[in-house]
């Protein structure tokens, strides 16, 4: 069901969220494969150089995440925040989606 389909979307029967603090190993984590016994840090490594990860600071900024997004031209990502009633907002939505695209939700103390 694409966003220009014609589509509607009536119910949502199966959500699967993933809560993780941003890092690389998190947006390279879709390359490894769920069944292989090493440490989920060892396994990412190993794709590490599907992204260009040099622009980024840890604890990484909103700007440095869209900094990553330009200099990995197969990346999309937005970022959404919660308001005061705990409402899901964009807090930067990009106008297509690529290859690799990702959804993170900012969540601040």
């Amino acid at each position: 069901m694409g966003k220009s389909s014609g589509w509607t979307l009536t119910a949502i029967k199966r959500l699967q969220l993933r809560i993780d603090k941003l890092n690389p190993w998190a947006l390279v984590a879709r390359y490894v494969e769920r069944k292989d016994p090493q440490p989920v840090n060892q396994r990412c490594k190993k794709f590490e150089d599907k992204l260009y990860f040099e622009v980024i600071e840890f604890p990484t900024s909103i700007s440095h995440i869209k900094i990553s997004a330009k200099k990995n031209s197969t990346v999309s990502i937005n970022i959404y925040i919660l308001d005061d009633e705990e409402i899901v907002l964009p807090r930067n939505a990009i106008d297509g989606e690529k290859n690799n695209h990702f959804d993170l939700l900012l969540i601040t103390n």
